[in-house]
């Protein structure tokens, strides 16, 4: 082949190529749509959320009972007794007699008794300052055991001079069911008020008994 006819082929095949090389479109980038890309990722990220939450719910957490202190046996205690306020000297503070107490032995006693009636001055009753009188109680022997030597009305004390009773001659004695009268001698406080003084039955063997304590109450006036 000549060198004329060797360039005209290459020539033709240039053209040819640079031809082919700029009709090619240059092709269009795909738009860009940065609410779009937002959007699906913000969703993307929720389903993971979501997910996720499904397999890490956490476990709320067992609720505490409180426990009961164990009870352990034993002797229950009983609170104690109120004590009552004594009466003040110069005061009024009704006190009525006789003052009844809990009997601690149910069925038969050897020694019990009932008050029946006070005899003669009755509580409340006016006195003069320093004015002597006799308090006398009428009880009835609800036991079974006779109320002889030994038996002793006991005083308690307070402000009307009074003291203990013996039981010593034998028409004193009280047999079950009998009824009799027992009194003391008593004087009455110079000073105005109110005043009350008991007395407890006790056997001859020193242990009291009874539901009653025997009361004498007075009111001192000039």
């Amino acid at each position: 082949m000549s060198a004329k006819r060797t360039w005209s082929v290459l020539l033709i095949l240039s053209l040819a190529f640079l031809t082919a090389c700029g009709g090619a479109e240059t092709p269009q980038p795909t738009p860009f749509d940065p609410v779009a890309i937002f959007t699906s990722a913000a969703q993307t990220v929720a389903v993971q959320l979501t997910e996720t939450a499904r397999f890490f719910t956490p476990t709320p957490p067992p609720t505490a009972t409180e426990t009961p202190a164990p009870v352990t046996p034993g002797t229950p205690v009983t609170p104690p007794p109120a004590l009552g306020t004594p009466p003040t000297v110069g005061a009024f503070t009704p006190f009525a007699s006789p003052t009844p107490l809990q009997p601690t032995v149910s069925g038969p006693l050897c020694d019990d008794f009932v008050w029946i009636a006070d005899i003669g001055v009755q509580d409340g009753d006016v006195m003069k300052p320093g004015q002597d009188f006799k308090k006398i109680w009428r009880v009835r022997n609800t036991g079974v055991c006779t109320w002889d030597e030994g038996y002793v009305l006991k005083y308690l004390g307070g402000s009307l001079d009074g003291y203990s009773y013996k039981i010593t001659a034998k028409k004193d004695f009280l047999a079950p069911g009998e009824v009799k009268d027992y009194g003391v001698n008593l004087t009455a406080p110079l000073k105005e008020g109110e005043y009350t003084d008991c007395w407890q039955w006790v056997n001859d063997r020193g242990v009291p008994f009874g539901p009653y304590l025997l009361c004498a109450t007075i009111k001192v006036q000039k």
